[in-house]
């Protein structure tokens, strides 16, 4: 809004300087000329700093964005990801917004690792800045250990075979989120057992796509 209304008046002092030459309407432009582009300095500097852990909400898919600035990760199907159609309706206006300039495709099922200045990805698990996520999945297993694996969130994708008492004994963590891939009732299933136990457990087919600014 700010930037359509800044590009309206800049067009019209100019014209109307043009027409009436006085000077008073070349100020205004120039005015508004300079708060523009130091709005435009502003918004640069923040979208350098963003980080950003997203789980978008689209239907019967995972897609999890990791946003470092102007660059992005994202880990989603394979399905997705080849869809520019799907990508254009569901998240490249949201990347445009933030001004993204190089997007990075992993397939979910395929990924084994990434390796890249404020993120690493072994297997089900990253680290991405200080936060640590899982991700849990049907081809997920883990044997149980004497010490609990510190994670900061769980994001539970495909509907895997599993519950909040095998999560807790495996993991010290702060949220669960359960992704758009999973069915209703698997996703019903844990959000009941979260809230018996007590555990802070989101679910973005309830409630919108997940966004953590980190």
């Amino acid at each position: 809004y700010f930037l359509c209304l800044s590009l309206f008046l800049l067009v019209f002092f100019l014209v109307s300087f043009f027409m009436f030459q006085k000077i008073k309407f070349a100020k205004y432009f120039f005015i508004i000329l300079i708060s523009l582009l130091a709005y435009q300095v502003y918004e640069g500097n923040l979208q350098r700093k963003q980080k950003k852990l997203v789980v978008y909400n689209i239907s019967k898919t995972s897609a999890i964005d990791f946003i470092d600035g102007k660059k992005n990760y994202l880990i989603a199907d394979s399905s997705f990801i080849h869809n520019e159609s799907r990508l254009l309706f569901h998240v490249r206006h949201h990347w445009w917004d933030l001004g993204l300039m190089e997007n990075l495709f992993y397939d979910l099922d395929k990924i084994s690792e990434i390796k890249g200045k404020n993120i690493f990805l072994k297997g089900n698990f990253v680290q991405f800045h200080n936060k640590r996520i899982a991700f849990i999945t049907k081809k997920f297993h883990l044997a149980k250990r004497e010490e609990k694996i510190k994670m900061d969130y769980i994001v539970i994708s495909g509907s895997p075979k599993i519950t909040i008492e095998e999560l807790k004994g495996l993991f010290d963590f702060y949220k669960i989120i359960m992704d758009a891939s999973n069915t209703l009732y698997a996703t019903e299933k844990m959000m009941n057992e979260a809230k018996n136990a007590k555990v802070d457990c989101y679910s973005v087919s309830r409630n919108g796509a997940f966004v953590a600014e980190l």
